[in-house]
């Protein structure tokens, strides 16, 4: 159940970790419209904008990288053969040379 749950787990705190940097993101930013001049509150969005994206970005390219190992830890968990010593366990080390 260990293979099954870190994953998967994993992945929902990187969702909600990134989720909670958004929104105190969005408030610090209403925030400083609040309390800045136009000219400065336009360079700060945009400032703002670019820190969110680039946050979204790098939890995306984890999860993307991290997919095909947690389906390979969901594969074993449900057939034990491919784990160390069994039956399939040569397809697994193939399956570890393409990047999972």
């Amino acid at each position: 159940i260990n293979s099954f749950a870190i994953p998967f787990c994993s992945f929902g705190i990187i969702l909600t970790c990134t989720s909670m940097l958004s929104v105190q993101l969005q408030k610090t930013n209403t925030w400083r419209k609040k309390t800045l001049t136009t000219s400065q509150t336009d360079r700060v969005s945009i400032r703002n904008k670019k820190t969110a994206k680039m946050v979204v970005m790098i939890s995306t390219l984890f999860i993307v990288c991290f997919i095909p190992i947690a389906v390979f830890m969901l594969a074993v968990s449900f057939v034990p053969e491919l784990s160390v010593g069994g039956t399939y366990f040569k397809i697994a080390i193939v399956m570890g040379g393409f990047g999972v």
